[in-house]
């Protein structure tokens, strides 16, 4: 079987869609009016070599793709997938593995080979986007206009939760502190909304203090608040800083001491990067 079959063979088997014209793609399969597609992609090229690929945005990554090798890519097959991004990753690294084991030639350096990072965010902010949003969250935030994303199976397996958290004491305001800290803290956080980062409700910690909610980005907790079964009514909470960015220097760590005293900070190592976790007490919310 020749690579071009055995390709097309596995692509038809996983279910990606028929080939279209690499040059066409983002005027007809992923046009700019409408939504924004996440999964996984199949590219050839003119070598009849191949790239296996997943992405947030699909149509900005083949833009990406595009300016990296222009018209040496001659098609591409999609196969759309709601899913995080962490998902989207562990199975893209499952597609690599199994397209190369059919003795394709594959264009991929990561997962096929080395690993070889890569900043997400860029998928769907550009360098000097990055850089607005860095300088003013809340109004960079503002102006994202993308539509909420329809998950109805997560919808179905998280209702009770859900329900639970509205009828919980205090749930609205609860809810402008998490509205406060995704405006303030998240890069476009209704684009990013699943596939970077989530919200869960009602779980335990170590603490046996029911969560009202935890704000996972990626796999770190960011930014969870508690109920103090010590003190009903109370809540508290922590968030996840990077140490060198929220003390760049001795002078901000007691000015942080001073403006909030009941904030606790503690500062742990989490793989060779500096984390700093502040505890927050609700009577200190306020400020």
């Amino acid at each position: 079987m020749s690579n071009t079959d055995a390709a097309a063979a596995w692509a038809d088997k996983r279910g990606f869609l028929p080939e279209v014209p690499f040059g066409d793609v983002r005027s007809t399969a992923l046009p700019a009016n409408g939504p924004r597609q996440s999964g996984y992609y199949l590219l050839r090229f003119d070598n009849d070599t191949y790239y296996v690929g997943e992405s947030v945005d699909l149509r900005s990554r083949m833009g990406g793709h595009a300016a990296k090798w222009g018209s040496e890519i001659t098609s591409v097959r999609i196969l759309p997938e709601t899913a995080s991004k962490q998902e989207l990753k562990k199975y893209e690294r499952f597609l690599t593995h199994e397209l190369e084991s059919k003795e394709v030639r594959l264009r991929n350096v990561l997962n096929a080979s080395i690993t070889a990072g890569r900043d997400a965010l860029d998928e769907l902010l550009s360098d000097e986007e990055q850089a607005r949003w860095i300088l003013n969250p809340r109004e960079y935030n503002g102006g994202d206009q993308t539509p909420l994303k329809a998950i109805p199976d997560q919808e179905v397996c998280y209702s009770t939760a859900a329900r639970r958290y509205t009828d919980a004491p205090h749930s609205t305001a609860v809810t402008k502190v998490l509205r406060t800290y995704l405006e303030s803290c998240v890069p476009v956080p209704r684009a990013t909304e699943f596939q970077y980062w989530g919200v869960s409700a009602g779980t335990f910690s170590g603490t046996h203090s029911p969560r009202r909610f935890c704000v996972n980005v990626g796999k770190m907790e960011t930014f969870v608040v508690h109920e103090d079964r010590r003190v009903p009514g109370e809540l508290f909470g922590f968030v996840n800083v990077r140490e060198s960015v929220l003390f760049p220097n001795t002078r901000a760590k007691w000015g942080l001491r001073r403006r909030h005293p009941k904030v606790r900070i503690r500062t742990v190592h989490l793989t060779m990067r500096e984390a700093t976790w502040c505890d927050c007490r609700s009577a200190d919310s306020r400020n």
